[in-house]
């Protein structure tokens, strides 16, 4: 496996840890997680069941750009979980002390979904950057 095949797979794979560790509220949300969750799965099948770097990529260029929008959607809900969550005062919550922070584990987890989603579509691009190289 060259370097970029290689390096775009750990990508996928720390994304898949990330959604893996994902918890979100509403059946629509959760329902999207989950097919992000499988989409994730399926492109670590590939890395795994296929030799080919000619047949790896498209197909994980393809579920890439397919996820990259499904992870926009769901970061558009969990903003706005956390949002809410934090009476539209993130910044007084991030304020606060580290300890603070998670003696309020519902508006933490909030926190931490929501910047997953962030760390997804940062990762996704230095997937695209890096098969464009």
């Amino acid at each position: 496996m060259d370097f970029s095949l290689k390096r775009t797979h750990e990508l996928v794979s720390a994304c898949r840890q990330i959604v893996n560790h994902m918890e979100v509220s509403g059946l629509q949300e959760q329902n999207l997680l989950a097919n992000i969750k499988q989409q994730f799965e399926s492109c670590e099948d590939v890395f795994a069941q296929t030799e080919s770097e000619d047949k790896i990529l498209p197909f994980v260029q393809l579920k890439l750009e397919e996820l990259y929008k499904q992870i926009e959607e769901l970061q558009s809900y969990t903003h706005q979980d956390y949002l809410s969550i934090t009476n539209h005062n993130i910044e007084e919550y991030e304020a606060l002390s580290y300890e603070n922070q998670l003696n309020q584990s519902n508006v933490y987890h909030a926190k931490i979904d929501y910047y997953s989603t962030r760390k997804l579509l940062h990762n996704i691009e230095k997937i695209f950057h890096n098969m464009s190289n």
